[in-house]
């Protein structure tokens, strides 16, 4: 994400207002227009076959009518001077809403409060919205710190083009963001050492870990100035062990308020499974986290 010229936050029925603030805060200091999303939708069940067609939209205008003055109200509560479109949606699955239109409306972040489940073969709304929104997802966690360093997630140790192209937006969009945060943009790297090493006793650890970690900080450096941020980057991070595992421990020492990261869309039956590292990452932090799809 290179600019931001127009948010979307999304109104959840019980938990909108930390989103609205976080998206009223973001919008003010990037001058973005933004937009305020509510879904609502609701069966009578059998008793919808005994309304005629007009007292079916009548229903659906009233419930649609609540649920803007309350938005309204709720955004005079948040940010009584600011006045962002409001536009309330009949729809039944709102993800599905958001991933067809976001891009049609012109829509470059879209933000939302959201934890989600660590249950393997749960799929609530914000994994569907990880794995199939076309722009920059933003869940805003309640946990997270008030002021706090932005942090960029990278592989720097993989060579692979399309690993670099990731690299290369999450990095670009933490620099685009941190000014607008009045806050520090940092780098983090986690990978793996070879403990089997360690155990045969084949190598020195300390001496090791002390190549691994300057070649992981040079790693990280150049990809850093290949994304062209490299002077706004304030310190690479480097952590040894398993990503899901080691970054949320070193979020939590930095004080992040902000982790940007990439995640992969997946397809068939492996789009029910929660597995992919970013993905465990995400359940385990407790900090805003933005998610950019790979």
């Amino acid at each position: 994400m290179k600019s931001l010229n127009k948010i979307a936050v999304i109104a959840d029925l019980l938990t909108a207002e930390p989103a609205l603030s976080c998206a009223v805060a973001l919008a003010k200091a990037s001058k973005a227009e933004l937009v305020l999303y509510a879904f609502v939708h609701d069966s009578l069940g059998d008793d919808d076959a005994l309304l005629s067609d007009k007292e079916r939209h009548a229903y659906r205008e009233k419930l649609i009518d609540a649920r803007h003055q309350a938005l309204a109200v709720e955004l005079k509560s948040v940010a009584p001077k600011f006045r962002p479109n409001i536009e309330v949606i009949w729809h039944k699955r709102y993800h599905e809403w958001l991933c067809d239109n976001v891009k049609k409306r012109g829509i470059d972040l879209v933000i939302k409060h959201g934890r989600p489940s660590k249950k393997a073969f749960y799929m609530p709304s914000d994994w569907h919205l990880m794995r199939r929104l076309p722009v920059p997802l933003w869940l805003v966690d309640d946990r997270s710190p008030a002021e706090g360093a932005v942090v960029a997630a990278i592989d720097a140790g993989d060579k692979r083009s399309s690993r670099k192209k990731l690299d290369q937006q999450v990095l670009q969009t933490g620099a685009l963001l941190a000014p607008l945060m009045k806050a520090k943009l940092k780098s983090v790297f986690v990978r793996a050492l070879p403990q089997l090493l360690f155990d045969l006793d084949l190598v020195d650890h300390r001496s090791y870990k002390n190549k691994a970690e300057e070649q992981a900080k040079a790693a990280s450096a150049k990809r850093c100035k290949e994304a062209g941020v490299d002077d706004q980057v304030s310190n690479n991070l480097v952590g040894f062990g398993h990503p899901e595992d080691m970054l949320p421990r070193l979020l939590r020492k930095e004080k992040a308020a902000l982790l940007v990261m990439g995640t992969v869309g997946r397809k068939g039956v492996e789009e029910w499974l929660v597995g992919n590292t970013s993905e465990r990452v995400i359940a385990d932090v407790r900090c805003d986290v933005l998610i950019i799809k790979g």
